[in-house]
């Protein structure tokens, strides 16, 4: 649930290509934990979680991402790869997931994306992911718009998505972020709008979902902490109030 921070962008003289904002001066491995406690009859969610981001030459990075979840009685180990590749004018993403068991997360997701540079401190980013499910499916496409100055980040995304190519749904998301010395980050985000929602095994259905969230990432030489909270009412169904905190080595 964490939601990645955007450090500032960088531009390389040399090659003159846009190093994307998700961009981290070393590797590093991570092991998290989190917890959800949600309202009603539903059970509380638990997940670990290992993630190894790479810095690679030519300034690529590479994120593997390994999952054990837990919710409503079941559990799901997932594996999920995102590939970065900066450009001239912009760096493209791709992203990969897979669920062997697939109780309650996706079977499969794929998805792709284009982080582009307008000029002034202006960016944009344009994104697409289809999730499979056991019996069903799931779109969405995001429009972001972001605006660097100072030591702050903040940006606005539109999302529109569908369950089956059926009838569109549209939510909204702002985010402000600091982003300080060392890649030091600490971040709100408010988002509210219709979405899908996963009630359980077999049960994916359109929901108005609003959340709030604050994240952050802070360093001590190579060792950081990452951690987060948040509070999502998932339409009529229930409410959860969750948070995680991680452990960063780098490398």
């Amino acid at each position: 649930m964490i939601s990645v921070g955007y450090a500032l962008a960088e531009q390389d003289a040399n090659t003159a290509v846009f190093v994307p904002p998700i961009q981290q001066k070393n590797s590093y491995l991570e092991l998290a934990h989190s917890q959800d406690k949600l309202s009603g009859d539903y059970q509380n969610w638990r997940s670990n979680q290992m993630n190894l981001f790479l810095s690679l030459p030519q300034k690529d990075s590479l994120s593997i991402e390994l999952n054990r979840t837990q919710r409503f009685g079941l559990q799901d180990s997932s594996v999920y790869l995102n590939y970065t590749r900066p450009m001239q004018g912009g760096a493209a993403n791709i992203e990969l997931g897979y669920t062997p068991e697939a109780e309650f997360l996706f079977k499969r997701m794929y998805g792709v994306g284009w982080n582009g540079v307008i000029g002034g401190g202006y960016g944009y980013i344009l994104a697409y992911r289809q999730r499979s499910y056991r019996d069903t499916l799931s779109d969405s496409m995001n429009l972001t718009l972001e605006k660097y100055f100072s030591d702050y980040r903040i940006a606005y995304t539109n999302t529109i998505s569908s369950i089956d190519k059926s009838q569109t749904e549209q939510s909204h998301r702002l985010q402000l972020q600091w982003i300080g010395e060392a890649n030091n980050r600490l971040g709100l985000t408010y988002a509210s709008g219709n979405e899908p929602v996963y009630l359980g095994p077999s049960s994916l259905t359109a929901a108005h979902v609003s959340t709030v969230q604050m994240d952050a990432v802070w360093w001590v030489k190579d060792i950081g902490i990452s951690a987060a909270i948040w509070r999502v009412v998932q339409g009529s169904f229930y409410e959860r109030t969750g948070a995680q905190l991680g452990l960063r080595l780098a490398f």
